[in-house]
C-alpha cells in the first residue's frame, strides 16, 4: 500500500532521511523504533506530504505523493495521522472535532451517529459537547483517534500519541489503539512504547541516523538485534520483567 524508493529528506544541510526503501502492504502494523533524530516521524511525515522530499519516490496506492498534480485532500481521507500533541480545534465541541472531515470533506450529511459510535468506541461518548480544553491529555488524544476513524482511512499513522501524556494516561491510549489494531487497515507507529511495539505491531523498522538499520519481526528485533545500534538502544529502553512475587 505505501512505498518508499530511495527517498532523500533534508533540512538545510542535514540529511534526515538517507535513501531509504520501504514497502508496507495493506493491513500491516509497522512500529518505527530508534533515537531522537533518527528520521522516524519525518518519514511518517513524507506519506502524507506534510513534508515534501528531495529526491526518490513516495507512492500510497499506487498514488505519488511528490506529484504536484496529487490532491492532497483525497490523500488524506485515505491516509489518517494522530499527532503528538493532538491537533484539535479548540473553538470546536469534541463532536464537531470529529464530524468536521466528514461532513466537509466526504460530504456526508449526518456524520453525527457515526461519530458517537467512535465515542463510545474510545470509552468517552459523555464527553461529546465539551470542548478539547475540558478534557485531559488522554482524553484528546482518544478524540484524535476517533477522528481519524470518522474518514473510514485505508492507513493511520500515529506520530509518537502518548509522549504528551502524563504517564498513568498512556495506558488509556494504547488500549485504544490496540483495538483499533484489529480492524485490519493499516498502521504505522512511531513510538517509544516498547511493549506496545513487541505486542501489537507485525514488523519493526529500527531507524538511527535517517536509514533503517534494521527490519524484523518484533520477536526477532527484541530477542535477537543484528546490530551493535539496535542492542544499546534496547538496553536502555527495555525494562527487565519485575520479579514475581511467589504464590503462598
Amino acid at each position: 500500500m505505501i512505498r518508499f524508493e530511495q527517498v532523500v529528506k533534508r533540512f538545510g544541510r542535514l540529511t534526515v532521511l538517507d535513501g531509504i526503501d520501504l514497502h508496507v502492504p495493506a493491513g500491516q502494523k509497522l512500529v518505527l523504533l530508534g533515537p531522537s533524530g533518527s528520521g522516524k516521524s519525518t518519514l511518517l511525515r513524507c506519506i502524507n506530504r506534510l513534508e515534501s522530499i528531495e529526491e526518490g519516490h513516495v507512492w500510497v496506492n499506487g498514488v505519488d505523493v511528490a506529484d504536484p498534480r496529487t490532491d492532497l485532500n483525497r490523500l488524506r481521507m485515505d491516509v489518517g495521522m494522530v499527532f503528538q500533541s493532538f491537533n484539535l480545534f479548540p473553538h470546536l465541541t469534541v463532536l464537531e472535532n470529529i464530524t468536521l472531515a466528514p461532513r466537509r470533506l466526504r460530504g456526508e450529511r449526518n456524520p453525527d451517529d457515526k461519530a458517537m459510535e467512535l465515542l463510545e468506541r474510545v470509552g468517552i461518548p459523555e464527553k461529546a459537547k465539551c470542548f478539547p480544553g475540558q478534557l485531559s491529555g488522554g482524553q484528546q488524544q482518544r478524540v484524535a483517534i476517533a477522528r481519524g476513524l470518522a474518514m473510514r482511512p485505508q492507513a493511520l499513522l500515529f506520530d509518537e500519541p502518548t509522549s504528551a501524556l502524563d504517564p498513568e494516561m498512556v495506558q488509556e491510549v494504547l488500549g485504544v489503539m490496540t483495538d483499533v489494531a484489529k480492524d485490519g487497515l493499516t498502521m504505522i507507529v512511531v513510538t517509544h512504547e516498547m511493549a506496545f511495539a513487541r505486542e501489537v505491531s507485525d514488523r519493526i523498522l529500527f531507524m538511527d541516523g535517517g536509514k533503517i538499520v534494521e527490519d524484523a519481526p518484533p520477536e526477532e528485533f527484541f530477542e535477537h538485534p543484528s546490530t551493535d545500534r539496535a542492542r544499546a538502544f534496547l538496553a536502555k529502553m527495555v525494562r527487565p520483567s519485575a520479579a514475581r512475587t511467589p504464590t503462598v
